[in-house]
C-alpha cells in the first residue's frame, strides 16, 4: 500500500472509538514504516536508478547517499516503486478498463509499461492481493 494511500485509510479526523487508535509523531511514524518496508526485502537499486534518472544523478553527485536510503526515507512516501513488479496483465486490465482504453488508443504499450509509469501511483495492484508489506 503506498503512503498516500496509507493516510486516505487511516485519515486525519480523529476516530469515536479513542481506544482503537495510536497517536505518534510524524517522524516515528515514518521509520516505522521505513523499518517494516526494510523488513519486506523487495527494494532493488539497480531497478530503482533506472527507472529514477533524478535519484542515479543524485546519487552519483553525492547529493543523496544511495538509492536504498532515498527510498526508505523519501521515495516511497513519493509513491516511487521499490522494484520490477510484475503484472498480471489480465488481472489488471480486468481491474482497469480505462488502461485497456490507453493501450487500444496507443497511449500505452501494455499493463505493465502503465503500472510503472502511473499506476502504482495511483494505487492500481498490480495482481490480485498484493501489498508491500
Amino acid at each position: 500500500m503506498q503512503y498516500s494511500h496509507l493516510k486516505l485509510l487511516l485519515g486525519d479526523q480523529p476516530s469515536n472509538n479513542s481506544g482503537n487508535r495510536v497517536s505518534l509523531p510524524v517522524d516515528l511514524f515514518n521509520q516505522l514504516l521505513a523499518a517494516a518496508l526494510r523488513s519486506k526485502g523487495t527494494f532493488d537499486e539497480t531497478f530503482y536508478l533506472a527507472i529514477n534518472s533524478d535519484i542515479r544523478d543524485a546519487v552519483n553527485s553525492k547529493v543523496v547517499a544511495n538509492a536504498a536510503d532515498h527510498y526508505y526515507t523519501t521515495g516511497y512516501f513519493e509513491g516511487r516503486l521499490p522494484c520490477r513488479l510484475l503484472v498480471d496483465e489480465k488481472y489488471y486490465l480486468s481491474e482497469n478498463p480505462d488502461v485497456v482504453e490507453a493501450i487500444r488508443k496507443g497511449v500505452i504499450k501494455n499493463a505493465q509499461e502503465h503500472f510503472e509509469y502511473a499506476g502504482f501511483r495511483e494505487g492500481r495492484l498490480p495482481y490480485k492481493g498484493f501489498s508491500l508489506f
